[in-house]
């Protein structure tokens, strides 16, 4: 590798002040992400963690190297099933930390390998995770206590890193308290750090940003490690012409007066390539040089305030009822309408993300605004008692998705929330002018729900035709055959059917439906339950993926048994970093797309959403409360950082501002405090 300097491209401010950062045109590696440039008895040699990762992890073939970098000769390996490493030299020993490979689990502890003579190392342990915890990349420097590490955690963010001390590389100690999370509780990954006295400097990855090429690399320092400045010309790497959108895992050394920074390009996913860029001075005038005198720099807090669920939840509270009472629309007629998101985005009052709203957040309403609603949608039901996906501000009815354009026959799940949000009005206002009107088109409602005559299960017909919509919140899955989360909507809106049945003095019907909701019930979990993989699948015909929301959904409700209900949440605490991204859980396990919906990693199809959040941590309490927590905490968070969104998928977001996200967890989140409360 030749050391001469090739003028590629600067990444700098435009004043001719700003720092001359060049990045030179050479490739210098493949499936080498983590690395680190070594001087090493006067000589430049190269730390290099490979592994390939596509399409999943090949354990085989993760592990560790020292190569030199002029010949491109390999000197050693080591290390099997261990990467996102780092190295430090100390006198005549080379230090290396890098993350273990778990067989199902991702990452877990940090381990450290030294060697004097380039062919024998030593392995301990460095940093253990705490539970449920992830460790990834670390980075060492020396300061005037001994030696301090950061290290990457996926907790209480992911990502963030913290920080550990140690005064013979072998022995370290954490330090409590402190966690590196950015200005805004933000992804800030692969940290590498240095110590020139009074400054710690850390550069770090931070996801992508508005106006810059996807993940970018950000510079901050601090005296003390609890208070930091960022960067004033943050970002101080970013991706270039073909570098794809990514410049992160940077390392760096001081060779020969000059700063050379190694960092890796790509996708974040597919391919990187192993790059390089060069300061022309020494190490400490290259950081000084990003914090000019006499600029303003963003200061941030790397200490932690105990948060709780109970913390989040108020939160959550808060900008849920924000949220309903700005996304507000007056219909045609006067009504006042609550579409599912604030702003433009859907031009209608849509049935079920309504009632979502309701579910959590009913206080967020007047009376006159909830018996209001019932009046729209009930007067909107078809002379055959099937009931509407979404009205019109101008109230035409709309009865299958797509406005109208998706299926053959009404959406299967239009009856079953014309009743939830009847119930809601009337556990409000107890008034008898709402059982009069609507009770008995509510009867009718139920009874025209598509359903298997052998079964009771909520059916949609097989075949190359396309008969309807299954729940709307999967309207672009083409599920066939009895469907899991209709059935599912089925034995609540049963259950409160019966409810008002009761109030308007009709007990017998009332225990008709009772009964039907047990029915149906049983039958679900004879159907749908998958012992092997302790979840419930989606479907009976087509598109029969287990189904994470349902089976969430199906523990709410109390349909699954209790040992159902301790499989299914067993089953979510052991594959928790597959199902969830921010606090937000995805329709199905990671890994898997429905066999016939809209594309991947997106939407409906590998996205994933915050509306089962509170389904998925009452569930998930029963095997993991810890878990449970962080996710609705991360979750705020998110939200906190990018609004409540309709889906997430890395940085891609859908519509903003989505109200039934901020609302329906609430109901799941209050159910499990109010469990906690009652157990002994």
């Amino acid at each position: 590798m030749s050391l001469v300097l090739f003028l590629a491209a600067v990444v700098s401010a435009a004043e001719p002040s700003a720092p001359k950062l060049v990045k030179l045109p050479e490739k210098l590696g493949q499936n080498v992400m983590e690395s680190t440039p070594l001087v090493y008895h006067g000589k430049l040699l190269m730390f290099h963690s490979r592994r390939v990762d596509v399409p999943k992890p090949d354990l085989s073939q993760m592990v560790l190297l020292l190569a030199d970098p002029t010949s491109g000769r390999e000197i050693v390996r080591f290390g099997q099933r261990h990467s996102l490493g780092s190295a430090f030299v100390e006198g005549d020993t080379i230090h290396v930390f890098a993350a273990y490979h778990s067989d199902k689990d991702w990452f877990h502890d940090i381990d450290h390998f030294s060697s004097s003579n380039l062919k024998d190392w030593k392995q301990e342990p460095a940093i253990a995770r705490e539970a449920g915890e992830h460790l990834l990349n670390s980075s060492v420097c020396r300061d005037e206590q001994g030696f301090l590490m950061a290290y990457e955690s996926d907790r209480p963010v992911g990502f963030c890193f913290k920080f550990a001390r140690s005064r013979d590389l072998k022995t370290w100690i954490k330090i409590p308290g402190l966690v590196f999370t950015g200005e805004r509780r933000e992804y800030s990954a692969c940290p590498v750090i240095r110590y020139f006295r009074p400054y710690y400097y850390v550069i770090y990855l931070h996801a992508a940003i508005p106006g810059h090429n996807g993940w970018v690399s950000f510079l901050a320092r601090s005296k003390d490690l609890a208070t930091w400045e960022l960067s004033p010309r943050n970002p101080i790497l970013e991706a270039g012409p073909g570098e794809g959108s990514n410049n992160s895992d940077v390392d760096l050394a001081e060779f020969d007066g000059k700063t050379y920074v190694y960092y890796c390009t790509g996708d974040q996913q597919t391919w990187g390539d192993l790059k390089r860029a060069v300061y022309a001075g020494p190490m400490a005038e290259f950081f000084a040089s990003y914090f000019p005198a006499g600029q303003k720099t963003v200061q941030v807090s790397a200490r932690q305030t105990q948060e709780t669920l109970s913390d989040a939840a108020t939160w959550l509270r808060d900008e849920a009822r924000r949220l309903i009472r700005t996304c507000r629309r007056p219909m045609q007629d006067g009504i006042t309408a609550f579409p599912p998101q604030v702003g433009a985005g859907y031009n209608a009052f849509w049935l079920r993300d309504y009632a979502y709203m309701v579910e959590g957040c009913a206080d967020a309403f007047t009376d006159r605004e909830l018996t209001d609603a019932c009046m729209v949608f009930v007067r909107a039901q078809r002379a055959d008692g099937a009931c509407v996906d979404c009205v019109k501000f101008d109230g035409t009815p709309i009865y299958k998705p797509g406005m109208g354009t998706m299926g053959e026959n009404p959406v299967a799940d239009g009856s079953q929330f014309t009743i939830d949000v009847v119930w809601h009005a009337y556990q409000r206002t107890h008034s008898s002018l709402l059982l009069r009107h609507f009770v008995d088109r509510l009867v009718k409602a139920m009874e025209a729900v598509p359903r298997n005559p052998k079964t009771g299960l909520v059916h949609i017909r097989p075949g190359p035709g396309y008969d309807r919509c299954p729940y709307g919140f999967t309207d672009t899955v083409r599920k066939q055959g009895d469907e899991l989360f209709s059935s599912l909507l089925f034995v609540q809106a049963a259950r409160r059917l019966a409810d008002l049945l009761d109030a308007a003095g009709r007990p017998s019907p009332a225990q008709h439906w009772r009964s039907e909701a047990d029915r149906v019930a049983g039958r679900i979990g004879e159907v749908f339950w998958d012992a092997r993989l302790g979840l419930f699948r989606a479907a009976a015909v087509q598109c029969r993926e287990p189904d994470i929301w349902g089976s969430a959904f199906a523990v709410y409700l109390g349909v699954a048994s209790r040992e159902q209900s301790l499989a299914v949440a067993k089953c979510f605490a052991t594959h928790y970093n597959e199902l969830v991204q921010c606090g937000q859980v995805r329709h199905l396990p990671g890994g898997i797309y429905w066999e016939k919906a809209c594309p991947k990693d997106q939407y409906q199809n590998g996205g994933f959403w915050a509306t089962p959040v509170g389904w998925f941590v009452y569930t998930l309490d029963l095997a993991d409360p810890g878990l449970a927590d962080r996710t609705v905490i991360e979750m705020v968070r998110d939200f906190e950082r990018r609004g409540v969104v309709e889906w997430v998928f890395r940085e891609k977001v859908g519509v903003g501002d989505y109200v039934a996200n901020a609302a329906l967890p609430l109901a799941g989140i209050d159910r499990t405090i109010q469990r906690r409360r009652q157990r002994p």
